[in-house]
């Protein structure tokens, strides 16, 4: 969500430190050097089928959205680390399954969520046009009235969940807290305007979030990577559109 990062730290298996830098939903860059190793506190719990993500059981709207049990991470709480996950889970709703996030551009519901900084970068970015840096691509958002609901939104996936440390862009304090890990299918079933034929729009999406207590509890959003079949997602605004006969494949990632 802007070029000063959130630097996200973890150690992978045999004792190799991994450094992930999270950009608010910028890029996650490997190729900075650790400059702090944590141990991580529990091993990453799986939560799904950690298998593709065509292969993921989907359930209809925030039923398929399924979150590991809390146990108590870094410096936070069992209590702390459950609001996070219903936190996030708000968050990954009012992105990819409510109905005016999807078909009606609305963006309130998801902004209001994110964390202060955040938040003020996604709201400038909804006023870019250059391509690729538009920050409602962070969404699932057709064109309004270009197409119409037919069923209810279907999701499923995978979860993994580690602790971690993690620095937002507004101060140099580093937070101890959880790295999210997800990989879900959304399912939009759409038809055009006045027509009865009903197409299944297929989004799969990877996502790091970061569950930290600046003061209250907040979940910060950081690298992501998005396919889509039977929908354009190139256009500038940040919207999905219609595919047509020469519409090019459709996959978008973090803004640069």
């Amino acid at each position: 969500m802007s070029n000063i990062g959130i630097v996200v730290v973890i150690t992978a298996a045999l004792s190799l430190a991994v450094v992930l830098i999270l950009q608010g939903t910028g890029a996650i860059d490997l190729t900075h050097k650790p400059k702090a190793v944590h141990q991580p506190s529990v091993r990453p719990q799986p939560i799904g089928t950690p298998t593709a993500l065509a292969d993921a059981p989907l359930k209809n709207g925030a039923d398929g959205i399924i979150l590991p049990a809390p146990v108590a991470m870094g410096t936070l709480t069992k209590a702390e680390v459950a609001q996070g996950y219903e936190h996030l889970k708000k968050l990954l709703v009012a992105a990819h399954l409510e109905a005016g996030t999807v078909f009606k551009g609305e963006t309130k519901p998801y902004a209001d969520l994110l964390a202060p900084h955040q938040r003020e970068q996604f709201l400038k970015g909804l006023k870019s046009t250059a391509s690729g840096r538009n920050t409602r691509s962070e969404l699932t958002a057709f064109a309004p009235g270009s197409v119409e609901q037919a069923a209810p939104i279907q999701a499923g996936g995978s979860v993994d969940v580690s602790a971690g440390s993690a620095q937002n862009a507004t101060s140099a304090k580093l937070y101890q807290g959880v790295l999210v890990k997800i990989r879900f299918t959304f399912v939009y079933s759409i038809r055009l305007p006045g027509s009865t034929t009903v197409d299944k729009i297929t989004s799969r999406r990877e996502e790091d979030l970061f569950i930290a207590k600046p003061k209250a509890v907040e979940v910060w959003t950081g690298q992501w990577s998005n396919t889509i079949d039977g929908a354009d997602c190139t256009a500038a605004d940040g919207y999905l559109h219609p595919k047509t006969a020469t519409s090019p494949g459709c996959s978008r990632t973090t803004r640069v």
